[in-house]
């Protein structure tokens, strides 16, 4: 299914490309496993060798085996303790009713070994011409050796469906080492304890803030023209063109020679910005089709975005949920993977752009 999502259900507005099952708000979390296509369990099975004919278990290893298909999420060791897809939604479930959240959606990524929901902060700002941003917590249940439960905020252009995910940034949510984080991570498994319910009202608070500091960021980028040739120039940074890739090249063979590679790659920038202004012919496949998108994307010509730095940020956002790479695995990239960072990325650039043009 498309975006690796195998199931969905959803309380209210249809989320993504019409996916999913509606359901009320109150299920429980065993009615919304249900629903959602997640009443599987998971179990521990050895790994095993067949050679020649003599079958041999391999120590300490296991196939984290989902026992409605056989299909193995992961291999994982003697200490690792499934999680069960109910076991998940009854902790989102307290987690966000804790916080004063409502949890919307929820499904699997990646052929069940990521368990997610959404949960809206009951926030929202709108831009001028109607263009309507929305708050969530995107919580995150992996079926895989190593990570643990994740916490990020997530917000969600409405006329589009274009999100950006960015990471809980506070000292009082730590990691399990107690240090500070990037992204929220706790071990689930524990009991749901008065601590656990002072760190869901502080992740709301938390989204809260994000929210308003992505408001203000918005509304300068709405307020900013974007002129033809700066918007190229952040394109090819966001998705690398033919003329910087050449530059790279060069540099690495200047690097391969004995010169010193620092200065050749500030070199080869130089050289590239002295020679002409980067083209539209520069751009790779991907920067193209986000150039594309700029202009013709849904809510592209919405008068927050027309020729602005916000227009520009959403084609990025839309290229990377909605048109690049695979449709069975870009949501869980986008989510997760490095185009979550490209979109990051995007959002730093555009703000740069905007500020510089407000300043001149």
């Amino acid at each position: 299914m498309a975006h690796m999502i195998e199931t969905i259900a959803y309380a209210g507005e249809t989320p993504w490309h019409k996916l999913g099952i509606e359901v009320s708000d109150d299920l429980t979390p065993k009615q919304m496993a249900q629903a959602a296509g997640l009443a599987w369990t998971m179990e521990k099975l050895p790994v095993l060798v067949n050679f020649h004919g003599s079958i041999n278990t391999v120590p300490n290893k296991f196939n984290l085996t989902r026992m409605t298909d056989g299909f193995v999420m992961d291999v994982v060791s003697d200490l690792y303790k499934p999680v069960q897809p109910e076991q998940a939604l009854d902790f989102f479930k307290r987690f966000v009713t804790a916080g004063h959240m409502k949890m919307q959606t929820a499904g699997s990524l990646d052929h069940g070994r990521r368990i997610w929901a959404l949960a809206s902060i009951e926030a929202s700002f709108t831009l001028k011409g109607g263009d309507t941003v929305k708050g969530f917590l995107l919580l995150c249940s992996p079926n895989k050796a190593g990570e643990s439960l994740t916490i990020k905020f997530c917000a969600t252009r409405v006329v589009c469906n274009n999100t950006i995910t960015m990471a809980l940034r506070e000292e009082a949510l730590t990691t399990e080492k107690g240090n500070k984080t990037v992204t929220v991570r706790m071990n689930h498994l524990q009991d749901f304890t008065e601590a656990r319910q002072e760190e869901a009202i502080a992740a709301m608070g938390i989204a809260t803030d994000q929210l308003e500091t992505l408001q203000q960021q918005a509304e300068l980028l709405a307020s900013a023209t974007a002129e033809r040739q700066r918007v190229i120039e952040y394109v090819a940074k966001v998705s690398g063109s033919k003329i910087l890739e050449s530059a790279v090249s060069s540099t690495a063979q200047v690097g391969a020679n004995g010169t010193d590679v620092l200065a050749s790659i500030v070199a080869a920038n130089e050289s590239v910005a002295a020679v002409r202004e980067i083209q539209e012919s520069d751009l790779n496949r991907a920067g193209k089709m986000i150039l594309e998108a700029i202009t013709s994307s849904p809510g592209a010509d919405m008068e927050s975005a027309k020729g602005t730095w916000w227009g520009a940020l959403n084609g990025v956002t839309y290229a990377v949920d909605h048109v690049l790479g695979r449709e069975d695995t870009r949501l869980n990239s986008a989510w997760y993977g490095d185009r979550a960072k490209t979109k990051q990325t995007a959002l730093d650039l555009a703000v740069e752009y905007a500020m510089a043009q407000t300043a001149n």
